[in-house]
């Protein structure tokens, strides 16, 4: 591979993908962390990136309708919502189907899960218009509280209960 020039700004865009596919196609040295070098010139050390395959993922979780159906949760943050047109992306939990009073804002609340736990975080830009209630106690906008397995959670006027650990035969 030719020695590395350091980039301008006209074409870091190109060499940054030029980059990203050469990493693709299994082209890279092992010693180099290509995007990385292209922003700071510099080849960063080896032991700061973890290996994709090292990085744990966050647990599955799962919020259950009083209907039974189970909402899997498999990104974090997620978006707890309802579904605003066909042209624009639905929540990651998309309560439309549970909620035809339509008591959940299109960006009601926040799941954040981690390996140290789970949240609920309500949105504060816009706030919603009902409250989001655990274990009946209201969390305001912009405030984060913590799950526990079992939990109780109402999002407008629908009510869930938070399950931990969700094994991967469930599903939406």
């Amino acid at each position: 591979m030719p020695p590395r020039k350091r980039s301008s700004d006209s074409d870091l865009g190109k060499q940054l993908f030029a980059r990203v596919l050469e990493s693709l196609k299994g082209d890279r040295d092992s010693g180099s962390s290509g995007a990385l070098d292209i922003l700071v010139g510099t080849p960063a050390a080896a032991s700061a990136a973890a290996p994709a395959a090292m990085v744990a993922a966050p647990p599955r979780v799962a919020l259950v309708a009083q209907d039974g159906e189970t909402f899997v949760v498999d990104v974090s943050p997620a978006l707890i919502g309802r579904r605003a047109s066909k042209r624009v992306a639905p929540p990651d939990v998309d309560l439309t189907l549970s909620d035809p009073l339509q008591s959940v804002s299109r960006r009601h609340a926040w799941l954040e899960v981690d390996a140290g736990g789970a949240r609920i975080r309500v949105e504060h830009d816009p706030p919603p218009t009902n409250p989001v209630l655990i274990e009946g106690q209201p969390v305001p906008p912009g405030e984060t509280r913590a799950l526990h397995d079992g939990a109780q959670v109402q999002i407008g006027l629908v009510e869930l209960r938070f399950q931990r650990n969700v094994p991967p035969a469930h599903a939406r």
